[in-house]
């Protein structure tokens, strides 16, 4: 099943009930004019997201220094490992033994729903 429409005619609520009752697997890209969210669903529950643009307060680096989870030379550390590796920053911080797998994927969780809360008050846009 394809869902095609925009926000303005069919609101997000639904488009996730939908989803939600139907136990859909698959990607939901949403844009409004600035930016471009794929939520990404397994058995109608979100598994993760990708954002086009994050807000400073989204970014993984900035989760884990707020909740003091890594120090700031931990995460320099990281974001140079990251630029020469071309790996995801959760990665890096694995390697370097910053944080745990078990960690990440708790912060990967909390990043998901950051960015799933600020989708639902996009008044417009399309999905």
């Amino acid at each position: 099943m394809a869902l095609r429409g925009t926000l303005e005619d069919f609101g997000l609520a639904n488009v996730f009930q939908i989803i939600g009752q139907t136990s859909k697997t698959g990607t939901l890209v949403m844009r409004d004019r600035d930016e471009e969210v794929k939520l990404y669903f397994e058995a109608g529950g979100i598994v993760r997201c990708e954002a086009s643009r994050r807000q400073r307060s989204e970014l993984l680096g900035t989760m884990l220094r707020r909740a003091e989870a890594i120090t700031e030379a931990q995460l320099t550390a990281a974001l140079e490992a990251q630029k020469a590796s071309r790996k995801r920053l959760g990665d890096c911080l694995i390697a370097q033994a910053a944080i745990s797998a078990t960690d990440l994927q708790e912060f990967a969780r909390l990043q998901t729903s950051e960015t799933v809360f600020r989708v639902f008050l996009w008044r417009q846009g399309t999905y």
